[in-house]
């Protein structure tokens, strides 16, 4: 079984993630879960998956999720080193990062520091330093996984040795860019 954090829990591809490991439970343990300021959503998640450690970006909130996940036992990590802190756990295998824009960068290099498979759907944090990204995994042996739809398909296309795809994509994403 491998243990899953999810950074950006309630926005689309959080959901979709969990959406995923809910019929795969047998394959996925959720042990993290991270959100910007939907205390609603996130509190209905730990409620289902139970994870051990869970926090939440807009301060303002910490207090009410804290009153209304008062019968759980998770742990509401708060403060700048609070994904730091989920993403270094011992048990954590994979990370999803789908926080968006600029804000994802710090949380994918805190998931290469700490040698953890990053499965990545943050696209601003490759533009803004995939140097330093693809380089920091290399020299610890992360994989990362591309969770973006275009930047999957480049992948399993590449892996599959299957060149014309890679083509057939950018371009098929190039029209969508400027129509």
């Amino acid at each position: 079984m491998k243990n899953v954090v999810i950074l950006g829990s309630t926005g689309s591809v959080g959901k979709s993630t969990l959406d995923v490991i809910r019929n795969l439970k047998h394959k996925f343990k959720v042990v993290g879960l991270s959100a910007n300021s939907n205390w609603e959503l996130l509190a209905k998640q730990v409620k289902e998956f139970k994870p051990k450690n869970v926090s939440l970006a807009d301060g303002n909130w910490v207090k009410v999720l804290k009153n209304n996940l008062s019968e759980n036992s998770v742990q509401i990590l708060t403060g700048a080193d609070r994904v730091k802190e989920m993403v270094s756990e011992e048990d954590v295998d994979i990370v999803i990062s789908a926080i968006v824009g600029a804000a994802g960068l710090p949380a994918a290099i805190e998931v290469i520091k700490n040698g953890k498979t990053l499965a990545l759907a943050n696209k601003e944090a490759l533009v803004m330093a995939g140097g330093l990204i693809t380089s920091m995994a290399t020299k610890k042996d992360v994989s990362i996984i591309p969770v973006d739809s275009e930047h999957s398909a480049i992948f399993q296309a590449l892996k599959a040795g299957h060149p014309n795809e890679v083509k057939k994509n950018y371009n098929h994403s190039l029209r969508r860019a400027v129509s």
